[in-house]
């Protein structure tokens, strides 16, 4: 029994050259449907890449504005630097002529002190000599009233 023909009892009783078409049928459709799919891919992968030009194109625009604004920066800060080198000789001469200026009023300040010490002093001597005076000047005014008291008399 070996000898019978084994391909005679298959179910599928199509001829070989209709098999293999039909198989390459499906393969087609499957291949059609990959095709498929991938240009969907490729039209996704494209607008992304559009959309990451247009990012890029933006970030190049926000770089470029960083860069006007550094530049610009570095102008202010030479120009501030440059300010403060000017002004730095004017100012270190303005406080040393306020130094000189409190040094002066505190000198001034003793002068006055000691000036007004002197004067109280003064005037505390000249209120005492004052008032001997009129006690001597009412001792006198005493006297000659008496004197003439008795002279009319």
């Amino acid at each position: 029994m070996m000898s019978e023909d084994k391909t005679q009892n298959l179910a599928d009783r199509q001829t070989f050259e209709k098999r293999v078409f039909s198989y390459f049928e499906a393969m087609d459709a499957r291949f059609d449907a990959m095709d498929a799919r991938f240009d969907a891919m490729d039209a996704r992968l494209s607008a992304v890449e559009i959309r990451l030009d247009a990012m890029e194109s933006r970030l190049s625009a926000v770089e470029t504005r960083l860069d006007t604004m550094d530049s610009r920066l570095q102008k202010l800060e030479a120009e501030s630097e440059r300010r403060a080198l000017e002004t730095k000789p004017i100012w270190e001469r303005a406080l040393s002529q306020i130094e000189e200026l409190r040094q002066g009023l505190d000198d001034f300040r003793v002068e006055v002190r000691d000036a007004f010490r002197d004067l109280t002093r003064r005037i505390g001597v000249l209120a005492g000599d004052m008032v001997q005076l009129r006690a001597d000047q009412s001792h006198i005014e005493t006297r000659l009233d008496k004197l003439e008291t008795e002279s009319q008399r």
